[in-house]
């Protein structure tokens, strides 16, 4: 019988907490994760966030670090921690009350529209809850692990997300087993040799190279059980269970089902796929989309790859095929976006000729890109990469890239918070009318998003 509360959690939780190095080590089920997170969603929810981190912090540290990295390692995907947190917590915004990407809760007064920032679910607090807790436990204390400050330690402590396993068995598991010039290396040499080739890091997850370059020796003692495992199938043809190898029941799965993928090439191999990211060149495309680097699971002189998005003006966008190390992948392209819409549908297209000699297709991967919706014309975007701002979460202070309709009006609380550093050139095609700038929201408390037109048109 599952532990049906917070005090339960804990008692059974602490005790394995004191006999690990990662907090991954302790395995959960999905239905243990799944009520674990719905008991703290529901913590937060009964009190004021002060008082919940001090309930956390002093009642629960063990059950919210264990669900954090527990649940990290299932739900994180392309990039994206937060979103799995928010669904397994219940705590997301509800749909009804979001403008834009979930960004803001939503007041209307009159013909305004206010936003104000949600703490429901705040990234930073709950990040820095996590670094305060860990530090009060016997588990392995990371260093800086570049990138997010919260999100890179979270994942450490789970060892590789479940979606970057196969980046991590292509990129340095199979060489590890197959390639002559490893063979004489260390587990160790062979991590700092690969973490040195630019090819390697350039295609590989972020948190399995931050595993791997700050994991120290718990990452040498993953790899050499992961070997262990590869070499197991090589020389005998089978898998060992979890249990003999050492490893987390999901890493062998994982393992098996990408040995599966590689001896049946087929157009299934889901985890691997990585879905296209809305952008702003201010300067050159507009908004774009980065179509990125595929798998292909055939020789390249069997297959054509093909991306089809919605609103072009070509039916197909073929992209060429090279060879990456032992695989096939896709050459990452760039589509400008060529008009406002409130959704972008983009799919993956592998076409081949038959044994007939007929051609023949299928849709390996469909997308759904969020675009503009009319009742909040506007778009966010990271001016240090030029990325679409995540449809979940506060809007983030500092400087931001924004891309709006000529109808909206933007207003900060207090009004001289808001400060515009740049004007970005006339867009491109039917984005001529828009305008682009980067704001800075440094001292904002809160930020108003007037429409002059209750219903303008932008498409």
């Amino acid at each position: 019988m599952l532990p049906d509360s917070l005090d339960e959690w804990e008692k059974r939780l602490r005790p394995q907490v004191e006999k690990v190095d990662l907090l991954g080590e302790i395995l959960l089920s999905e239905d243990e994760v799944h009520l674990l997170g719905r008991l703290i969603g529901d913590l937060v929810r009964q009190h004021r966030w002060k008082q919940a981190a001090r309930l956390l912090r002093e009642r629960y540290p063990c059950s919210y670090a264990v669900f954090l990295v527990a649940q990290g390692v299932r739900g994180y995907e392309a990039g994206d921690f937060w979103s799995a947190i928010q669904e397994a917590t219940d705590l997301s915004i509800p749909s009804n009350q979001i403008l834009q990407w979930g960004l803001f809760e939503e007041i209307v007064q009159t013909d305004r529209v206010q936003a104000q920032r949600t703490n429901m679910l705040d990234r930073g607090q709950w990040g820095h809850l996590f670094e305060e807790i860990v530090q009060t436990l016997p588990v392995a204390q990371f260093p800086p692990l570049g990138g997010h400050r919260y999100i890179g330690p979270i994942l450490a402590h789970g060892g590789i997300p479940d979606y970057c396993l196969a980046d991590f068995f292509d990129r340095f598991l199979h060489p590890l087993v197959t390639r002559p010039e490893y063979a004489s290396l260390s587990v160790e040499e062979f991590i700092q040799r690969r973490l040195l080739q630019a090819g390697v890091v350039a295609q590989t997850d972020k948190p399995v190279l931050r595993f791997l370059e700050y994991g120290g020796a718990l990452a040498v003692d993953f790899v050499e059980r992961c070997r262990e495992m590869a070499l197991a199938w090589a020389e005998r043809g089978e898998i060992p269970s979890p249990e003999t190898v050492g490893l987390p029941p999901r890493v062998v799965q994982g393992y098996q089902d990408w040995l599966e993928g590689r001896a049946r090439p087929s157009f299934r191999r889901r985890a691997t796929y990585r879905s296209p990211v809305l952008f702003l060149d201010p300067w050159g495309w507009g908004p774009a989309l980065h179509l990125p680097s595929q798998p292909v699971p055939a020789p390249a002189s069997d297959v054509q790859a093909l991306w089809r998005v919605s609103l072009s003006t070509e039916p197909d966008i073929p992209v060429d095929i090279r060879r990456d190390e032992m695989d096939w992948k896709t050459v990452p392209h760039t589509f400008p976006l060529p008009c406002p819409a409130p959704e972008y549908q983009v799919a993956l297209i592998f076409a081949w000729t038959d044994k007939g000699g007929s051609p023949s297709e299928e849709t390996q991967r469909e997308w759904r890109i969020p675009g503009i919706q009319e009742e909040c014309p506007l778009m966010w975007f990271d001016p240090k990469n030029g990325r679409l701002l995540s449809s979940q979460g506060a809007l983030p202070a500092g400087r931001l890239w924004v891309l709006r309709h000529p109808d909206v009006v933007l207003e900060a609380e207090p009004p001289e918070a808001l400060r515009v550093t740049e004007q970005f050139p006339r867009m491109p095609g039917e984005w001529s009318d828009w305008i682009g700038e980067e704001v800075d929201l440094t001292q904002a408390k809160g930020l108003i998003v007037e429409l002059i037109s209750k219903k303008p048109k932008i498409w």
